[in-house]
């Protein structure tokens, strides 16, 4: 995302202090937005002929520097171009207009601030009807193409977990299960996505084969099949800790604890990873 190769991140970091990124208990290094910008900054100003000392000083000068204009967040420029692209119902400008967000921050970043707030203004449309449910399918889908380039670079390369994420019997959006995988990702956990229309027998499969730590169902709409189909993804899951989240998850609350399992908001999910115990 910087350009900056790792040994020299981990040089500026015990030389200069400049970054400085928050770490896991496990030690490892996590950048947020403030210290990706930070590493830019000393980047840019290392390429224009400054000593990297004098760079690190001055960037380390400017933390307490006003916080930027709401008007100049760069998130909600992006989506206001975004949206500006679905008004016009331009495809190729949609998706690099979309892609630019690669360029803003995290994963995590990239879905909540970018993508959650389109599909959010899409769906305040979405009784209109006509053209605003085909830019909606339309722009669905440029998201997703987006988010799984996100997830497969996201993915930690010694991971310290494994989660199975899939959506519901049903449910075919699955936009939601990469929000929960970068989330996932930032703890280091490893996802495999089963994606839409995942049937309980499918996914006992899964967990037979790929023995996870976790298993995240997402569901939007209120799913048919009752208490017994509840059941029977418990029982899928084998006694692997699992967990349902989305708009529709709150209807199943009830019937979801009594089979083992536990509904979840994208913050509770903290929690639930904190609680794991994880095989060796």
């Amino acid at each position: 995302m910087t350009g900056v190769p790792a040994s020299t991140l981990r040089s500026w970091e015990r030389r200069y202090g400049v970054p400085a990124p928050h770490r896991t208990e496990k030690g490892h290094r996590v950048y947020d937005d403030h210290s990706i910008a930070r590493v830019r900054r000393l980047r840019a100003l290392v390429e224009a002929g400054v000593a990297p000392a004098q760079a690190a000083t001055m960037v380390a000068g400017e933390r307490h520097a006003d916080p930027p204009s709401p008007d100049l967040d760069p998130y909600r420029l992006l989506c206001d171009r975004i949206l500006a692209a679905i008004d016009a119902f331009d495809p190729d400008r949609l998706e690099a207009e979309v892609r630019r967000a690669l360029l803003l921050g995290g994963s995590v970043d990239v879905y909540e601030r970018v993508m959650v707030p389109v599909l959010h203004a899409l769906g305040e449309r979405w009784e209109d009807g006509g053209d605003a449910m085909a830019q909606e399918h339309l722009t669905t889908e440029v998201l997703r193409s987006v988010a799984q380039d996100l997830f497969r670079l996201s993915q930690p390369a010694r991971p310290v977990g494994r989660a199975i994420l899939a959506c519901w019997a049903d449910e075919q959006h699955v936009l939601p299960l990469y929000g929960i995988a970068f989330r996932l990702a930032q703890r280091g956990f490893r996802s495999f996505m089963l994606g839409a229309r995942t049937p309980p027998a499918v996914l006992a499969a899964a967990v037979r084969r790929l023995a996870p730590d976790l298993v995240g169902l997402s569901v939007t709409l209120i799913p048919a099949g009752g208490d017994a189909l509840v059941a029977a993804y418990g029982a899928a899951c084998g006694g692997v800790p699992w967990v349902v989240g989305g708009f529709g998850a709150s209807s199943l609350r009830r019937a979801v604890e009594a089979a083992g399992g536990r509904v979840v908001g994208p913050a509770e999910i903290e929690a639930v990873l904190g609680s794991l115990r994880l095989s060796p």
